[in-house]
């Protein structure tokens, strides 16, 4: 015959033999089945949100780079490493890319500006032979003459005609690859609508007080000052690019904020470089053969 079973304040079952069991009643079943699942969907939306944000920011700068080309969307890429693992704001993820990516092209810079100052030291002996030539240019033999003078004076400084344009060919592409893709992101990435600072939160729309165009200008101004005087005695040409200075105000107040990071930060790289490269013992330390001494147009009406 069975015998009921009968349950201790302890929660034990008073069971004949010593035989006992936990008693659980329907209530604790309950109890606990309602508090697991309270945590699950704590632990999962939390999972859920987490992910959906990470997701997000992933999302948005890929959809940007989808339709670029191969350097403007290596560029997106790059800006976008930068700030997920610094976790620094838009604006000053373009800083630090802008400054990486020039300090890459130094080397490639100074090896230029060696360039650049061996085609001045060989120009007094390049013009005699042009002289020479124009004085015989009725003369075949005299001209092949000159032009062997002329190729043999190239190949002893190790330069080229074309050595003043190695800069334009790096950094030109480095200005539109940068150009188009900030300009890109600023366009598609939601994020860079809060992503800036202090009066350019908004990194995605033009900058109403016109302190970036301002700032852009007188940047690049700076930028002529510092170098013109290094890599051309032409003031008419030194002019030509002051106008240009000034002229980037009212063409550039279109341009959203994001783009003037790189613009000041570019243009203020280039105006610490080339201080540093004008002392004396930076140029010898680096090997920089000093300029021939140019004569102005009033030194040469004294003389």
């Amino acid at each position: 015959m069975l015998q009921p079973i009968h349950c201790n304040t302890n929660g034990l079952s008073a069971m004949p033999f010593d035989k006992r069991e936990p008693c659980r009643s329907e209530g604790s079943e309950n109890i606990d089945s309602s508090i697991i699942t309270d945590v699950a969907d704590v632990l999962t939306d939390a999972t859920i949100d987490t992910v959906a944000s990470q997701a997000a920011t992933v999302n948005e700068v890929a959809i940007a780079a989808a339709d670029s080309f191969l350097p403007v969307m290596g560029l997106q890429y790059v800006i976008d490493a930068i700030h997920s693992y610094t976790g620094l704001n838009w604006w000053a993820s373009i800083v630090l890319t802008t400054l990486l990516i020039r300090s890459a092209t130094v080397p490639l810079l100074i090896n230029q500006l060696k360039a650049t100052a061996k085609l001045r030291l060989m120009r007094p002996r390049l013009e005699e032979i042009k002289q020479q030539m124009d004085r015989m240019a009725m003369d075949p033999v005299a001209v092949a003459k000159g032009q062997a003078q002329m190729k043999k004076l190239f190949k002893e400084y190790g330069v080229s005609p074309f050595t003043p344009l190695k800069g334009l060919f790096v950094q030109g592409p480095i200005f539109v690859s940068f150009f188009l893709a900030i300009l890109n992101m600023a366009e598609k990435v939601p994020s860079f609508k809060h992503g800036g600072a202090f009066w350019f939160t908004d990194l995605s729309t033009p900058d109403a007080l016109y302190i970036f165009p301002v700032l852009s200008a007188l940047s690049f101004l700076m930028t002529v000052e510092c170098h013109m005087q290094e890599t051309e005695g032409i003031w008419t040409m030194k002019n030509v690019y002051r106008g240009f200075a000034i002229l980037t105000v009212p063409f550039s107040i279109g341009f959203p904020k994001a783009i003037f990071c790189y613009w000041v930060t570019s243009s203020l790289f280039s105006v610490v470089y080339g201080l540093a490269l004008k002392a004396p013992g930076v140029k010898k330390m680096l090997d920089i053969p000093r300029g021939v001494k140019r004569t102005t147009s009033s030194e040469a009406k004294k003389t």
